[in-house]
């Protein structure tokens, strides 16, 4: 929805994971990855009419780089991403510069060879200044992009409606209006779209995918984006911060029986954050299945019982799990002999977050979610260093500082093998820290109707909707 009303300097293929230019044209790197200047796309409007330029680019980023500027409202979540990502007072983007009205460049602490890959994620649209400045705290209620669409409607908890931008600088959307409706769960998704009622969900009960798949009318469609579910430790509080507690619960976990039973055999068991094929996967690193080993871990390095805790889980489907109330009581069940008394306790979506990113909790069923195909994008806000903080990213609060200086050495190696081996050594500290329990890498299945035609999805998950539409 997000990437319909805003566009970024650069974007992903449509089908795929490259780069392609937006609204910037070109671009091109100096100093070894540190400089980029963008060449801006002429003759575009915002969706109130004012217009794109470098100035507006110049604004976009310093409202987001600086938590001291203006328009950097606390409404908007302190742009969580950006600062997991960039960082903030002092930011990775050192400056903004406006070269001429249709040039920017952006000027970074140091190299950074992902760099564009992420500029394309969604979260980093570029908003119009006028519209920023209008609304100002009330802007999230009224956002005014490029995209191909805009807001005409949104009634909170039912429904947002967008209708086709008739000044888009590009191909005027097939479609007219899209609307977009919360539904409960993965399994009301599905049955809404085997009665006709929605004609895309972009979440279904692996319970119904072949039947999905076996249907004339309907398709579905398994993203490639590898996602990560796991049970995160808040390091900081006891027991969790002896290591060896940490092991010991991962040892107790059956991985195999959670992709079988509660993943229909639809996922694959993690062993480590890295998915298998991303660059730093270590193949032959896995915590195999052993409770008795797992609990005498446990029972060494306490010194008496403790008390109850909680692990907390969202109450709503997630891309990494479809079911998060049976997986989170499978876990409490595997954890009944480890001499630690643990109930799962469901919590909304909201809030669970914000208790996460400020450490209150014990532990909880939480993922992480690939949008880049990158392991910068995949380690950095999860597991640095930097983002163990309150209302950070690192919701584990892990701390190390091998990691943290392996992670920032790789962003500026352009040399793919010596940057998989710094990823590979980060990884090895990671798996041995084991600041959380990683159970499966999962791909989220997205399923539509067969008169949606033109529909593209690439591997973030994303679809472009001006391409799109309906056969009657």
């Amino acid at each position: 929805m997000t990437a319909a009303i805003y566009e970024n300097l650069v974007r992903f293929d449509r089908t795929s994971l490259a780069i392609r230019p937006c609204l910037a044209t070109s671009w091109k790197v100096q100093e070894k990855n540190r400089v980029w200047i963008f060449q801006l796309r002429k003759n575009v409007k915002f969706q109130d009419g004012t217009a794109f330029d470098a100035w507006a680019v110049k604004f976009n980023f310093e409202r987001q780089m600086d938590p001291r500027q203006a328009f950097h409202y606390p409404s908007y979540g302190r742009f969580v991403l950006f600062a997991s990502l960039f960082g903030q007072s002092p930011c990775m983007i050192e400056k903004v510069e406006v070269v001429d009205p249709y040039t920017v460049k952006l000027v970074l602490s140091q190299p950074h060879v992902a760099f564009l890959q992420e500029l394309a994620l969604y979260q980093f649209g570029i908003a119009s200044p006028a519209a920023v400045k209008k609304y100002k705290d009330e802007f999230y209620q009224n956002p005014v992009g490029t995209g191909p669409f805009k807001l005409l409607e949104w009634r909170r908890g039912h429904r947002v409606v967008l209708v086709a931008n008739k000044e888009y600088w590009g191909s005027r959307p097939w479609l007219d209006r899209v609307i977009f409706e919360p539904l409960e769960s993965a399994v009301t998704s599905s049955r809404q779209l085997e009665r006709g009622h929605v004609d895309v969900v972009n979440s279904i009960s692996l319970s119904s995918v072949d039947s999905i798949k076996e249907s004339d009318s309907l398709k579905a469609v398994q993203i490639p984006a590898s996602h990560l579910a796991y049970i995160a430790f808040n390091t900081q509080r006891s027991p969790w911060r002896i290591a060896d507690v940490r092991r010991g619960i991962n040892y107790m976990i059956n991985r195999k029986e959670i992709v079988d039973r509660i993943y229909r055999g639809r996922a694959a068991a993690a062993s480590q954050a890295l998915p298998p094929g991303m660059p730093g996967h270590m193949a032959g690193r896995a915590y195999g299945y052993d409770p008795a080993r797992g609990a005498k871990m446990i029972a060494q390095s306490l010194k008496r019982k403790e008390q109850s805790y909680s692990l907390l889980y969202p109450d709503l489907s997630q891309p990494y799990c479809d079911s998060p109330e049976d997986l989170a009581q499978t876990i409490c069940d595997y954890l009944v002999d480890s001499g630690l008394s643990i109930k799962a306790v469901k919590v909304p979506y909201g809030e669970l977050s914000r208790k996460l990113r400020y450490g209150e909790y014990d532990l909880a069923l939480w993922g992480t979610i690939n949008e880049t195909g990158d392991p910068d994008a995949y380690l950095i806000p999860a597991w640095d260093s930097s983002n163990a903080r309150p209302g950070g990213t690192n919701v584990c609060f892990y701390l190390n500082g091998r990691v943290h200086s392996g992670l920032w050495k790789a962003r500026e190696t352009a040399d793919a093998r010596k940057r998989e081996e710094l990823y590979r050594i980060a990884g090895k500290y990671l798996y041995e820290d084991a600041p959380m329990v990683p159970l499966v890498h999962t791909r989220e299945v997205l399923a539509y109707s067969c008169k949606v035609r033109d529909f593209h999805i690439n591997p973030t998950g994303l679809s472009d909707l001006s391409t799109v539409w309906l056969e009657r």
